[in-house]
């Protein structure tokens, strides 16, 4: 799934390197009364993946591929084509 950097979600969805939720709050609230809807549906997100062994596994073997694109070898060689452009 794509989804657009502009665009605002209102529940989790699954994605092609994680589970995308809505933005949070930016204004920290330490009231353990106040429970933002950001904040449940983050929560629902890690108890649907803690529940799905299968799709967790999935999602582990995507961070470690994904991670790969953020080597030091991959970011110098960036680098470096920047830098003699």
């Amino acid at each position: 799934m794509n989804v657009s950097d502009r665009e605002v979600i209102d529940s989790f969805q699954f994605a092609d390197h994680g589970i995308l939720v809505p933005t949070l709050n930016l204004v920290e609230n330490y009231d353990p009364r106040v429970i933002e809807k950001g904040e449940e549906i983050l929560a629902e997100a890690i108890y649907h993946l803690l529940n799905d062994q299968p799709l967790a596994e999935a999602y582990s073997a995507k961070a470690e591929q994904r991670a790969a694109d953020f080597s030091y070898e991959k970011c110098r060689e960036q680098m470096i084509q920047i830098l003699e452009s």
